[in-house]
């Protein structure tokens, strides 16, 4: 019987450790972001506790920032222009992901 306990707490620790760290980590960055990897920059992209904001990705990506202000480029486009930015660049899907696709 205490030998049944035993597993069924080692088995109940080991899913809600992976859980835990799904939750602090859902996967590795894109190369091009894989500067802001580790816990202390979630902030970077993320609002604490929430998703990513366009805001956050703008105060990064200043060019295209700077392009929508001047409608200019095609995050200016009417293609684009209400959308948010993680609908087409996702992250968390690993170093070799490609965040840039355009459909031909």
């Amino acid at each position: 019987m205490v030998s049944n306990l035993k597993h069924i707490v080692c088995f109940f620790l080991l899913l809600i450790t992976g859980v835990g760290i799904a939750q602090i980590s859902p996967g590795d960055l894109s190369k091009s972001h894989s500067n802001l990897e580790g816990m202390s920059n979630c902030t970077q992209c993320h609002e604490l506790g929430a998703k990513v904001t366009d805001q956050k990705c703008l105060d990064c990506h200043t060019e295209i920032k700077s392009l929508i202000k001047q409608d200019k480029g095609f995050h200016a486009s009417s293609q684009v222009e209400n959308q948010d930015c993680v609908k087409c660049h996702s992250e968390h899907h690993g170093r070799n992901f490609d965040m840039i696709r355009f459909d031909t």
